[in-house]
């Protein structure tokens, strides 16, 4: 299952075009490294899908049915914290 900090292998169902995405935090995005906001469009419908999962993501571009493939965490940001000295 896809959460923050997953890649998430896509492949698209029309053309057989293959993906990989990052689910991070938005201050972590790197557009050139396919890292997504999870408050992105993409981002969050591919947070909680699962391996072998079709669904159909729907962005600015318009609708596109892709099916979900390996999904695994990658995360090597740092994450935020409320208390210093930890």
């Amino acid at each position: 299952m896809a959460l923050l900090g997953s890649s998430v292998h896509v492949r698209f169902e029309e053309d057989g075009y293959e993906e990989l995405f990052t689910v991070v935090f938005p201050t972590d995005i790197d557009p050139d490294q396919n890292r997504i906001s999870f408050l992105s469009p993409i981002g969050r419908q591919l947070l909680l899908a699962a391996p072998h999962e079709s669904i159909v993501l729907e962005s600015p571009a318009g609708r596109q049915s892709v099916q979900i493939g390996e999904v695994r965490f990658a995360y090597r940001g740092g994450f935020p914290s409320t208390k210093e000295g930890l």
